[in-house]
């Protein structure tokens, strides 16, 4: 008996951000996964195993242990501070904050696009709701960055930023189980949360740059990536979910304005700068980690941190598939008209 309390005390020291890091990454990988069979569908390119039932199962498993991981984080972190009595720093509570905001975003997005039509109607209130607790709090933290900025480390400053980003991105995916007259909102609220942190985490993203670039650190070298790939990824599903959402005209029938039209092309032309500038710092990232020879990185340890960051690479890299049918369609439709 001893011995299993010692155990789970043990245990219970983990429960801190690589637990949610942890979440995250149960939640994020099935979101790729599913990004990278819409792209090869819209392509018409065979599956091979990624169509087989064992992964459609793995997949489920993830999301499942993700959804585990995040409910049980809030009671046995609080068991954690009762049995623990060691007091943490004010800037581990916030950072704790904000990773819980991200890993909540993270799975209403995952869990918009794999849960049953049948249960749209029973999960989308709540679903909203939770959403609309994580938009009013990761909005606050953005907002306590600019008076904290002097005080504080500029990593902590720099992770206020994910979750506003990562909230964006989960109001594009909701839209998905909402009803049209709430759709819509919802999506004008992710375009102006989107548009209220692109600026200011552009900027301390480059000052935090300046002063990890010394590091030669992997890990930390790419934490940039997430904050830029996660706006690449938010302004072009937003911009796919506005054309489903406002296909409707609007304006003088003389001369319609296709609303969710325009929002789709300025998301494909903004994702893709914003994805550009994501590529070229992978590729940087890397060559200033070999330059300095990983020497002060841990390989062995896993690095759950790498996950977000990775992930959100790889589904920025996807995203412009979305926009690749109708810009073909259009070329092909130009290319018969020319004589």
């Amino acid at each position: 008996m001893q011995r299993a309390a010692l155990l789970f005390k043990g245990l219970l020291r983990h429960v801190d951000s690589r637990w949610l890091e942890l979440a995250i990454a149960f939640n994020i990988y099935p979101l790729v996964w599913r990004t990278y069979v819409w792209a090869l569908d819209a392509f018409d390119e065979p599956y091979g195993l990624l169509d087989s039932e064992w992964l459609m199962r793995a997949t489920t498993i993830l999301s499942l242990t993700g959804l585990v991981l995040l409910v049980l984080y809030v009671p046995l972190y609080l068991l954690r501070l009762a049995i623990h009595s060691t007091p943490s720093a004010p800037a581990d509570y916030i950072q704790q904050g904000a990773m819980l905001l991200v890993s909540v975003a993270t799975m209403l997005s995952n869990y918009s696009g794999l849960i049953d039509i049948t249960l749209v109607p029973l999960v989308a209130d709540l679903a909203l709701f939770l959403w609309r607790g994580c938009a009013i709090l990761s909005m606050a933290m953005a907002a306590l960055a600019f008076p904290l900025h002097v005080s504080s480390s500029q990593q902590l400053i720099h992770r206020l930023f994910l979750p506003a980003i990562v909230t964006s991105v989960c109001a594009s995916d909701l839209t998905l189980i909402q009803q049209p007259h709430v759709a819509s909102p919802l999506l004008s609220l992710g375009y102006i949360m989107w548009g209220a942190v692109l600026i200011p985490s552009l900027c301390f993203a480059v000052r935090y740059i300046h002063l990890i670039i010394q590091q030669c650190r992997l890990s930390c070298l790419l934490s940039p990536l997430a904050h830029v790939s996660q706006l690449a990824v938010g302004v072009m599903s937003l911009g796919v979910q506005s054309q489903r959402v406002w296909a409707s005209p609007v304006g003088p029938a003389t001369a319609p304005l296709l609303l969710g039209e325009l929002a789709m092309a300025a998301g494909a032309i903004l994702g893709l700068l914003l994805w550009a500038s994501a590529a070229m710092w992978f590729v940087g990232s890397h060559a200033l980690a070999l330059q300095g020879g990983f020497s002060r990185e841990r390989v062995l340890k896993p690095q759950f941190a790498l996950v977000l960051p990775v992930a959100s690479f790889a589904l920025a890299t996807m995203y412009p598939v979305y926009f690749a049918q109708p810009f073909s369609a259009m070329y092909s439709a130009d290319a018969r008209l020319r004589p």
